[in-house]
């Protein structure tokens, strides 16, 4: 049900993991030349650079 749910509000496209931290900040910077909004979600400084160039970021 939470799956169902989430796919009505992002799509099947929005999520991504198992990406190392340069493949991360490359994906959202390729997303923000086609004028998709970007939330990224992470747990570390690793990731601050991706978290940066997101719309939206989120450290956890």
């Amino acid at each position: 049900m939470v799956l169902g749910r989430r796919r009505a509000l992002f799509g099947e496209r929005a999520r991504r993991f198992n990406e190392d931290p340069p493949g991360k900040l490359d994906l959202i910077r390729d997303l923000g030349q086609c004028r998709e909004t970007v939330m990224m979600m992470d747990n570390g400084l690793n990731d601050a650079g991706a978290s940066w160039q997101s719309d939206a970021g989120m450290e956890v």
